[in-house]
């Protein structure tokens, strides 16, 4: 299923997985924002646009959405990936298994439903500007979302045990999906 006319920002993968929680071809079907990190906001990734071809890139995170469409599919704007793909595909293409990588830098990972995360995501970009206050990248020509503030873009960034949000590895994410499917 190809999706069209989807909203991107590079950079704001948060943001445009917000938008994409709402689009209409979405909206029948199971879903859930899978936002990606770990304690030291260096995650390693495959097969990203900004990522030179056969290497990878460490996110300090990243947001992709699952959806359950006669099976789980990602949708990662940030891919190159197919848009969507095969959980199990996505996650060997991506994440590449563990040999040869830190512990530290095993990917971790929150689930949060869709319709919680449109409701109640929101964020004042802060994160997005320097020291100074410039950006890091080009801000979205959209306005800022700010839900009713349950979900702030720090709190989702906290992968320590003080987290709000429940954290799972990478196995413990796919056992989650299939046990909700």
């Amino acid at each position: 299923m190809k999706i069209g006319n989807t909203k991107y920002t590079k950079c704001f993968c948060e943001e445009n997985i917000w938008h994409l929680c709402q689009h209409a071809d979405l909206v029948e079907f199971p879903k859930y924002v899978l936002f990606i990190s770990n304690v030291i906001k260096q995650c390693p990734f495959w097969a990203q646009k900004t990522a030179p071809a056969q290497e990878f890139i460490c996110w300090d995170y990243h947001v992709v959405l699952a959806v359950n469409m006669e099976g789980w599919q990602i949708f990662d704007l940030d891919t190159t990936l197919f848009c969507p793909i095969d959980l199990k595909e996505y996650i060997s293409a991506t994440f590449k298994g563990k040999t040869g990588i830190h512990p530290g830098y095993f990917p971790r990972f929150k689930i949060i439903g869709a319709e919680r995360y449109v409701r109640e995501f929101y964020s004042d970009r802060k994160h997005m500007k320097d020291e100074v206050g410039k950006w890091l990248s080009p801000a979205p020509d959209w306005p800022l979302i700010l839900g009713n503030k349950q979900l702030s873009i720090d709190g989702l960034f906290d992968f320590t045990g003080s987290s709000k949000q429940e954290i799972y590895s990478l196995s413990e994410m796919v056992e989650y999906l299939y046990e909700e499917a």
